[in-house]
């Protein structure tokens, strides 16, 4: 190769990884925007106490809980095993993550879920689940269509309506709203207000 080639070659190189390392610092101011701000969100709750779930993380996900989830999911779509739910609706088990947290103080850790699939996902962001411990293995969905960004810290607070701790989470359209949902006893699930 002469050696013009060369240095043509070199100068395409230190082009692509200096545009990567724009990219990198574009990405790294991005992220650390986003965890600034959620750290504003978070003390606007003014003193309340509260428990912060993070859903970019799998740490506190336990196989039991995916498989409660799953399994709840597999009922949901109406669909009879993991390849079926996958070819129709491009939803797989690893694609789950789980929180645990006692939402009434009755002693059982309730599920909140999201999961990372198309299925799950619109224009105000994932679909946030939640699944009630009844005790004996049973659990019920206490949960409808609640859109966030799971970017966003999801916060529990102390502080209960009807019995169930009030649940703050943001969302991801151009407003980034926030949501106050509290438990409905009408409809037994959580709702915004």
């Amino acid at each position: 190769m002469s050696e013009s080639k060369m240095k043509m070659q070199l100068n395409k190189l230190l082009v692509f990884l200096l545009i990567i390392g724009i990219i990198s610092c574009i990405g790294y101011h991005s992220l650390a925007k986003n965890k600034n701000e959620s750290i504003k969100k978070i003390e606007r709750l003014n003193n309340q106490t509260f428990t912060t779930l993070d859903f970019e993380s799998k740490i506190g996900s336990t196989k039991e809980n995916i498989d409660i989830v799953w399994n709840y999911i597999l009922k949901d779509l109406q669909v009879h095993n993991a390849n079926e739910a996958k070819e129709k609706f491009n939803v797989q088990n690893e694609n789950i993550i789980t929180k645990s947290v006692d939402l009434n103080d009755d002693g059982k850790n309730d599920i909140l879920y999201i999961v990372f699939a198309s299925y799950y996902w619109g224009t105000a962001g994932y679909s946030l689940g939640i699944l009630e411990n009844l005790g004996n293995k049973k659990y019920k969905n206490i949960s409808y269509i609640i859109n966030f960004e799971p970017k966003e810290p999801v916060i529990i607070l102390n502080k209960k309506f009807n019995g169930f701790k009030i649940i703050k989470l943001w969302g991801s359209s151009a407003e980034n709203f926030e949501k106050t949902l509290k438990y409905n006893k009408k409809f037994g699930l959580y709702c915004e207000s």
